[in-house]
């Protein structure tokens, strides 16, 4: 973790207010006229800035904080709004050490057009890199992260195996047709064994396709606790099986905790051969009263959805199962014969002995 040394140098300006201190556009703490707070950032290239409450913000300063090391700045109040310096480690104002880490990140490159960036196309930074805003727009990740919070935890591979992913991905909506007779954020196809993920509902939407053979595991999870599982080789546990429309197939119903208010319910699907090893689907993200009809619809949602998802895995398990008695029942026949045509004199002791061991595979 790098250490932040936030000293306001004092001033008339705004002097009986707190100035609220941004890192990536998160408050990480509130600085008094005069006074000196520290704070601790992840070892990365952070944006910095800074305001008095209800007044204009000051210019977004981009620090380098890789290496771990303290990182002095001095904020002040002018008459229009503060004013940020890096300071390095003698306390001594150095605006070229400011300027250096404006410069390396304006002159990277970008992770997949490897196009050098400048002011005007802009960048997003990554955990180790950097995307071009027109490539991030392009290849849709503007619909999947959050440029100002999330795009830091992403590496370069992480984001180019997710473009690889959005391009596999159907586009077009007749490719893919439900047979959830529920409007859910999880849809699945039977025809095509697909299921459709809208991770970020509404009107600028992002959707994740997956075959039903890459789903390990999922769960529902309520404020942190799991209620209902399932997966691949394994019942459904702790929660009602809903079939086509929500009618109840089957039911191990656990004890379930209720809370007055529940602060997040979501589905955690565990994934395989994919740009990510979890996908979360969020149904609840604000306090809502357990006892409010949006929890009731939400927590119905969220039940038929695992229970949708448990059909669609065990769908796989029936077609490994069959492809294996398919195989064995073969291999049986194909025994079965050798033995005929050497009982009947066609093939001789040693043909029938090499034929034997290469339908066995030795």
């Amino acid at each position: 973790m790098a250490k932040l040394i936030i000293a306001r140098e004092k001033s008339l300006s705004g002097m009986a207010l707190a100035m609220d201190c941004y890192v990536n556009n998160v408050v990480v703490c509130r600085v008094k006229n005069g006074q000196e707070e520290v704070c601790y950032v992840e070892d990365n290239i952070i944006d910095f800035k800074c305001a008095l409450p209800h007044n204009p913000m000051s210019e977004t300063v981009s620090i380098d904080a890789r290496n771990g090391d303290d990182i002095r700045i001095l904020i002040k109040q002018t008459g229009w709004k503060p004013e940020v310096k890096v300071q390095n480690a003698n306390n001594n104002l150095t605006k070229g050490n400011q300027n250096m880490v404006k410069e390396n990140v304006f002159s990277a490159k970008c992770v997949l057009c490897d196009k050098s960036m400048n002011f005007f196309n802009g960048k997003i930074i990554l955990k180790d890199g950097y995307v071009c805003n027109k490539c991030w727009n392009a290849n849709g990740l503007n619909k999947r992260i959050n440029y100002m919070t999330e795009s830091r935890n992403y590496s370069t591979s992480q984001i180019r195996d997710m473009v690889k992913t959005i391009k596999s991905a159907p586009t077009n909506t007749s490719v893919f047709q439900t047979n959830t007779l529920i409007s859910d954020l999880i849809q699945l196809d039977d025809e095509t064994q697909t299921v459709q993920i809208i991770t970020k509902p509404g009107f600028n939407s992002a959707k994740e396709y997956l075959r039903y053979d890459q789903i390990v595991s999922f769960e529902l999870i309520e404020d942190g606790e799991t209620v209902t599982k399932g997966g691949l080789g394994g019942a459904l546990v702790g929660g009602a099986m809903f079939g086509m429309g929500g009618a109840i197939v089957g039911s191990v119903i656990a004890p379930k905790k209720t809370k007055p208010i529940c602060d997040s319910l979501e589905i955690r699907i565990a994934v395989k051969d994919y740009y990510t090893k979890a996908i979360f689907v969020k149904y609840i993200e604000t306090p809502t009263k357990s006892t409010s009809t949006t929890y009731k619809e939400m927590y119905d949602k969220a039940r038929k959805a695992i229970a949708e998802l448990q059909v669609a895995v065990s769908m796989v398990g029936e077609k490994q199962d069959k492809a294996e008695t398919v195989g064995e029942t073969s291999l049986a026949g194909e025994l079965e014969r050798l033995q005929s045509l050497y009982e009947k004199g066609i093939l001789s002791e040693e043909e029938f002995a090499q034929a034997k061991k290469k339908a066995l595979g030795l």
